[in-house]
């Protein structure tokens, strides 16, 4: 790289870490100085109140089981199928056709 081209990155790294910490600080304190002390205390209070409020209402969720109780679901069975870990093992019904893929289909072609 030429001194140019490192300059240049130079300027773009400082101009977006001068936007960020626009962005981050400089609006944060102006919506701080906008309240009193005693509005932000309130309004942290505030917050705080409505976070324990959401809080309680997850400790009295009850979950309805009934649905898992249901004769339909229980008779629900899993499919009684091998699994072999060659895909071109002979046990495969020959209806289907199973074509492998590429030993690696990470290398270029």
């Amino acid at each position: 790289m030429n001194l140019r081209m490192i300059i240049i990155i130079a300027i773009v790294i400082l101009l977006a870490g001068a936007g960020a910490w626009f962005y981050y600080f400089q609006a944060k304190s102006s919506v701080e100085q906008a309240l009193s002390p005693a509005q932000t205390v309130i309004a942290d209070i505030q917050t705080i109140e409505r976070e324990l409020a959401d809080l309680r209402r997850l400790k009295t969720i009850q979950l309805d089981t009934a649905v898992l109780k249901d004769p339909f679901l229980q008779s629900l069975q899993s499919p009684q199928m091998v699994l072999s870990a060659d895909p071109l093992a002979t046990s495969a019904p020959p209806s289907r056709n199973i074509t492998p893929g590429r030993p690696d289909p990470f290398i270029p072609f």
